[in-house]
């Protein structure tokens, strides 16, 4: 008598892959080397000497500052370089925010942006708000922890790379000045 074949079954076993913050940038690196971008900020090449021309991104812009945010707790630093982005049209990348600590407060961030700049451009000005307004830096209470983004008005906020619905109570706003910060 023959035994009965053995039914095997593979269980697909999927685990979400976790990057640090520094794996990520070297990810980025290693991206932006393998697929260099036409544009560049402004600046003369090294090898050429032709002067390049300035990448901007238009207030309307789908494509958001995401500042690695999905893998790291740079909410609010990509909060202010989202502030940035609307500002200016200048973008600045996931792998400068990287650079910042994680989990600053907004008080902090806008310290380094006046410092250390963003994208180039160092912050000009900062005040907190009795109460949020489109455009501003806002840290949001929500049920799984603190948060910060942009508010970009109609409900909506700027976070984890898109518009997305506002929720949450805003428990600090702060407006920035990035214009005067341009030339410095």
């Amino acid at each position: 008598m023959s035994k009965p074949a053995k039914k095997t079954t593979k269980s697909k076993k999927t685990t979400k892959n976790t990057m640090t913050a520094k794996q990520y940038a070297q990810y980025l690196r290693y991206v932006n080397k393998k697929y260099p971008k036409t544009k560049s900020k402004t600046g003369t090449s090294k090898t050429t000497g032709t002067k390049k021309t300035a990448t901007l991104a238009g207030p309307c812009s789908p494509w958001f500052v995401t500042g690695g945010n999905h893998i790291a707790g740079t909410c609010t630093m990509t909060a202010v370089a989202n502030s940035l982005l609307l500002a200016t049209g200048l973008r600045a990348t996931d792998e400068e925010i990287l650079a910042f600590d994680e989990a600053l407060s907004i008080e902090d961030a806008i310290e380094l942006a006046g410092c250390r700049g963003l994208a180039g451009v160092q912050l000009a000005d900062a005040w907190p708000l009795a109460a949020p307004e489109p455009g501003c830096v806002v840290r949001l209470d929500l049920e799984e922890g603190s948060h910060a983004a942009l508010l970009a008005g109609d409900g909506l906020m700027v976070s984890w790379g898109g518009l997305v619905p506002a929720r949450g109570r805003a428990a600090e706003a702060w407006a920035l000045d990035w214009n005067a910060g341009a030339g410095r």
